[in-house]
């Protein structure tokens, strides 16, 4: 039979025994940190990883950067322009009135550029449920350097905004010469405008040219779950991962200091925009190069 005295000494012993393996987990869990360079759809980027309480689980800090950018072309026509060209010719030679217009608008070249803004810091928790496998589950959160995740600028060429002003003036001078001839109705050369959905935007002069900024802006705290094979603090010196994943980032804002009161005339770019608030995920797919330190 037991006595009171071994139930204690048995407790001691297994109370010991605990303390020890948990010492000697705490021990193993920080004796190791590697250093891994990233490349995929979050951008290029670098973490550093090192087991936490148990080698099942894995603590990882990184940051990711640079920006990805890559511009484009496209036409805006000017049939509406010239047309009103046509009117202010037809209405002063019916008028008798000696001048015209010669000046005709060429189509608008737009050069578009948008960056996609990836700076971004991260904390990452890893779990290996699998002692033989590499498979393992991450959870975590990706923190933006700023909330601008997407801009773009919109270019005029020069040429075309050249001709545009001059074409302005040409008719707000009609305008003035002519405007208190009888029968005589003044136009105006507007401003370029389009809207996406309900929202009207217009290209306004910087720098000599036409332009237009605008920005997608969304959450800077973004939670991130993936999964992934590959060890973040490898067996050997060197080591691969593979890992897919998305991070949520709430629904993206447009936002545009050319944005003008909603202008039902202006050029159509896009029926819908609310397809933007469908657009809660970014997805991250990656490759890394893992290189264990000690």
């Amino acid at each position: 039979m037991y006595t009171l005295y071994n139930r204690r000494k048995i407790t001691a012993a297994l109370a010991a025994f605990a303390l020890a393996g948990t010492t000697a987990g705490a021990q193993q869990a920080f004796n190791s940190l590697s250093f891994g360079v990233e490349l995929g759809t979050t951008g290029v980027g670098v973490e550093l990883a090192m087991p936490l309480v148990t080698d099942h689980m894995v603590f990882k800090l990184g940051f990711n950067a640079p920006s990805l950018s890559y511009g484009f072309s496209t036409t805006m026509p000017m049939d509406q322009v010239n047309a009103t060209v046509d009117n202010i010719n037809a209405q002063l030679q019916q008028l008798g009135l000696p001048e015209h217009i010669d000046t005709r608008m060429p189509d608008m070249e737009l050069s578009l550029r948008p960056v996609l803004n990836l700076s971004t810091a991260k904390l990452m928790l890893e779990y290996y449920p699998f002692r033989k496998s590499s498979f393992h589950i991450t959870a975590g959160a990706y923190f933006g350097m700023g909330d601008n995740f997407l801009s773009a600028t919109l270019s005029a060429d020069r040429a075309a905004w050249d001709s545009y002003t001059a074409l302005r003036a040409e008719v707000d001078r009609l305008n003035a010469a002519y405007g208190e001839v009888d029968g005589y109705s003044e136009y105006s050369i507007g401003d370029i405008r389009y809207s996406l959905g309900d929202r009207s935007f217009e290209i306004a002069e910087q720098d000599g040219t036409g332009s237009f900024d605008a920005e997608i802006l969304v959450r800077r705290v973004r939670p991130y779950l993936g999964l992934g094979f590959g060890r973040s603090v490898p067996k050997g010196h060197f080591g691969f991962q593979f890992d897919v994943g998305v991070w949520y980032h709430g629904a993206p804002v447009l936002s545009s200091s050319n944005e003008v009161a909603y202008d039902p005339s202006a050029e159509v770019l896009l029926d819908d925009i609310s397809l933007l608030d469908e657009l809660v995920l970014y997805p991250q797919v990656s490759l890394r190069l893992i290189y264990k330190i000690f």
